[in-house]
């Protein structure tokens, strides 16, 4: 179901997969990834043309990396249409659909309608999919809207959320019936003054 899919973004190796063509690679690999990369939000990305081993055989590389990603991220423009899509389109379309994956279009120029039409799966895809324009006013805010919360924040807020629920065991043990002695004890106290001289410096 889709709440599955949710939840299983959480378990992926990568964030965002980036599905572009050789022509769009400049772009893609030295502005675009680089501002999701080190932005203010830190993605773990996927990029098809700079981290797959050139010899393994497209269908598994793209297999692969859709199954790996909590999203797929297609940068479309006329390049992609005419060499990219070929390429991927099976083990892509196959993927999304094995995975419940969920896809992100990246419009870098304007691509006609008929230009999309002549792929009928691509043009289903993008129809159930977010677009994007590059260049739009608030570009970034709306992309980071349709991608998956970053790992590592996943990772910083159930560390929070652990150590939030702890304390608050720790509180109720606390605040149970057993009746505890007054902390420190008076003579701990006497003890740690009196063997302040002979202490190491704490380390910190």
């Amino acid at each position: 179901g889709k709440n599955t899919a949710v939840y299983n973004d959480k378990d992926k190796l990568f964030d965002v997969f980036i599905s572009y063509s050789v022509e769009d690679r400049d772009f893609v690999e030295q502005s675009f990834a680089p501002n999701l990369e080190h932005g203010a939000t830190s993605y773990r990305l996927c990029l098809h043309q700079r981290d797959f081993p050139p010899t393994t055989p497209v269908f598994d590389t793209v297999s692969v990396a859709v199954e790996s990603s909590a999203r797929a991220l297609v940068v479309l423009s006329r390049s992609y249409l005419s060499s990219q899509w070929s390429q991927i389109r099976a083990p892509f379309i196959s993927s999304i659909m094995a995975n419940n994956s969920k896809v992100v279009f990246i419009q870098l120029e304007e691509v006609g309608e008929a230009d999309v039409g002549q792929f009928p799966d691509l043009k289903h895809l993008m129809d159930d999919s977010p677009l994007v324009k590059w260049g739009d006013p608030g570009f970034w805010n709306k992309l980071r809207y349709f991608l998956p919360e970053p790992v590592y924040l996943t990772f910083h807020r159930n560390v929070t959320m652990r150590g939030t629920l702890q304390s608050s065991n720790l509180y109720q043990a606390v605040t149970g019936p057993q009746p505890l002695p007054p902390f420190p004890p008076q003579e701990m106290v006497a003890k740690c003054s009196h063997g302040a001289e002979t202490q190491a410096p704490p380390i910190y």
